[in-house]
């Protein structure tokens, strides 16, 4: 059973200064995560057979859980469970590592466009993505570490490319080879994205 007590304390942290507070202008906006309030976490009502070893603190816009998992430290892993799945994945170690790793998935998306006349509906211009990059800077220094901030603001020093694969085209900041190569210095996990069982 995940015990409430092991709620990281840079997340509480994040809820004590407003972050995670829809209705709090410090709110910070993440990349396909939408923060619980507070109450919801602490008072987390869990659905017939999923399980205890988890706590969501945050959902996708499709619904998705952002949880904590359980192992035995107040440092819990941070997965991502589907909905239509059984099993989620281990997305993070911790709290502060799936903070940046949901930066650099941020910049690596195809969220961003360059020309407005052509943009879709979900896409944001580079002077947003920029907006975001010097709120998540100066928003957590003094809560993650000083490589994690000099990493936040070389993204701030980048402007949108053109990247494209076998599907499609899309501009970034970085391309997915080049954020993963970022994860792999900076975000070592060795369970990174094998599977668990959250829902019977």
């Amino acid at each position: 059973m995940f015990c409430r007590n092991c709620i990281p304390n840079l997340y509480n942290k994040f809820v004590k200064m407003g972050y995670t507070d829809w209705n709090s202008e410090s709110y910070i906006w993440m990349f396909e995560l939408e923060w619980m309030q507070t109450e919801d976490v602490i008072n987390y009502k869990y659905d017939e057979n999923e399980s205890m070893e988890i706590l969501p603190f945050a959902f996708t816009g499709h619904g998705d859980k952002w949880v904590f998992v359980n192992n035995n430290t107040c440092e819990p892993y941070i997965g991502l469970c589907y909905l239509e799945d059984t099993e989620g994945f281990y997305y993070a170690k911790n709290f502060e590592d799936a903070i940046i790793k949901n930066v650099l998935e941020f910049v690596s998306s195809s969220s961003f466009y360059v020309n407005e006349k052509d943009a879709e509906s979900y896409e944001m211009s580079e002077d947003e993505l920029q907006f975001y990059l010097e709120k998540y800077s100066n928003n957590f220094t003094g809560l993650i570490k000083p490589k994690y901030i000099k990493l936040i603001d070389s993204l701030r020093k980048k402007k949108l490319k053109k990247y494209k694969d076998n599907y499609c085209e899309w501009y970034a900041l970085l391309s997915l080879d080049e954020a993963d190569e970022i994860m792999k210095t900076y975000l070592d996990f060795c369970i990174m994205n094998k599977s668990f069982i959250w829902h019977q």
